[in-house]
């Protein structure tokens, strides 16, 4: 356990005190809970340690000068993720609290993907959406998330390099939605399982609002990537590292020429 861990920890448990929260854990809850108090209370007390580590006034402060930047300045955002006794998680987390209520940024989503060195499957374990559900999402039939995802990039450079540390970013361009995102992500060793490591993101959905309030987004040094949600779902036909072929969007696609024919025959039969 490293430092920042131990810093949560006693975050939490100023937070159950000053709360005076009788229902706890004393784990962890994907581990064992007992009844929905003690996993709504250990939120609110997950909640009140990160505002404690990471205090709202200092962080916005932080961001209105990376933000006011033309071009994006990697060097202060790491800059700032390592100024608080914090994990990248928490501090990726706190962000979704920060970003909405300071600078009316709604349009977010937060994920954490877990991968285990020398494999090719990774993991959607945690996801946050706000205001609706967001084109990266998890799914529950195996299918192959986008490799072109800069969270998946990150996992794979760490696994190979063994660095503490392995942040990018990019624009993801959703060509079937008509939507892009700003993509920020850092991976790191998962703390809990050898060999296993963790990338955590906030992406945030380019629209008039967010070009108001970040001012490198033209960043030329910004890589713009067409991606998909899956390779089964994917219509992108030049993909170099596509996993599965588009089976399910063919299976769709057909049934729709199926079902426009039988409208067809219904038409001209009356």
């Amino acid at each position: 356990m490293d430092d920042a861990q131990r810093t949560f920890i006693y975050a939490k448990e100023l937070a159950y005190n000053f709360l005076q929260y009788k229902e706890r854990l004393y784990t962890f809850s994907w581990i064992k809970f007992e009844n929905f108090d003690q996993v709504l209370n250990n939120f609110y007390a997950s909640y009140f340690a990160g505002a404690l580590i990471l205090p709202k006034a200092k962080i916005t402060e932080q961001l209105t000068t990376l933000f006011e930047n033309e071009t994006f300045d990697e060097h202060l955002f790491l800059e700032i993720i390592n100024s608080y006794n914090a994990s990248p998680e928490s501090f990726y987390q706190r962000l979704t609290n920060v970003l909405p209520k300071e600078f009316n940024i709604q349009d977010l989503f937060f994920l954490r993907f877990t991968h285990r060195a020398g494999s090719e499957r990774f993991h959607l374990k945690k996801e946050l959406h706000l205001s609706h559900q967001h084109s990266p999402r998890a799914n529950e039939t195996n299918e192959h998330y986008c490799r072109r995802w800069v969270s998946l990039r990150v996992l794979k450079t760490i696994s190979s390099t063994k660095e503490d540390h392995v942040f990018d970013l990019q624009i993801s361009d959703y060509p079937d939605d008509d939507m892009k995102y700003l993509l920020l992500s850092s991976a790191t060793k998962d703390p809990f399982r050898d060999n296993q490591y963790r990338s955590i993101s906030i992406g945030l959905l380019i629209n008039k609002h967010l070009q108001r309030k970040i001012g490198f987004l033209n960043d030329p040094k910004i890589k713009t990537t067409k991606v998909g949600v899956t390779c089964e779902r994917c219509a992108i036909t030049d993909c170099e590292v596509r996993q599965a072929p588009p089976i399910l969007l063919e299976r769709k696609n057909k049934n729709a020429q199926i079902e426009t024919v039988v409208a067809d025959l219904q038409k001209r039969l009356g």
